[in-house]
């Protein structure tokens, strides 16, 4: 019934171990809590000083919010299936 856990995925940004599908692409937690905590106010992401070409690892990936942001665009990520704060309380309560 339930799908096995499988240990071979990764996640599509960082490359970290990944379980379940976040934001519209397979990602570990730490992407995935780094795209909802900037996906609401994209414009304040510090830009890049490596001429937005860094490499996104699980090393490197809190290096340059810039291209880590970019990053989760590119593999599938979307903004608006975060979820506003305003709904996430209501439904707790």
């Amino acid at each position: 019934m339930y799908e096995q856990l499988n240990e071979n995925k990764r996640c599509q940004v960082c490359g970290d171990t990944a379980y379940i599908s976040n934001y519209g692409a397979l990602s570990c937690a730490s992407c995935k809590s780094f795209f909802r905590r900037r996906g609401f106010h994209p414009e304040n992401i510090p830009k890049c000083a490596f001429y937005e070409n860094c490499h996104i690892t699980v090393q490197s990936r809190k290096s340059c919010s810039a291209c880590r942001f970019t990053k989760c665009l590119a593999v599938g990520m979307h903004t608006y299936r975060i979820r506003k704060e305003e709904i996430i309380i209501r439904k707790r309560s």
